[in-house]
């Protein structure tokens, strides 16, 4: 597929917000989350800020001319 200094980029999908993913693994795992509303809860979540260096966003493309290839997975 690749032709020489080609970079591929994975279709990643919707983003998730981690919130979200970690909050489902508590409860998938059959646990609830600890909160100010459940206080009685098994994990609690904690928010502790980005650190020095950490980003909020991933670039993953700088240009815009961006190709799709015939392997697409549905």
């Amino acid at each position: 597929m690749g032709k020489g200094g080609d970079v591929f980029v994975l279709d990643m999908g919707e983003p998730v917000r981690i919130v979200d993913l970690a909050t489902n693994l508590i409860k998938l795992s059959g646990l609830e989350v600890k909160s100010a509303e459940n206080p009685l809860g098994d994990i609690e979540i904690k928010f502790t800020g980005l650190r020095p260096g950490e980003k909020l966003f991933e670039e993953l493309l700088i240009g815009d001319d961006v190709m799709g290839s015939a392997h697409v997975c549905q």
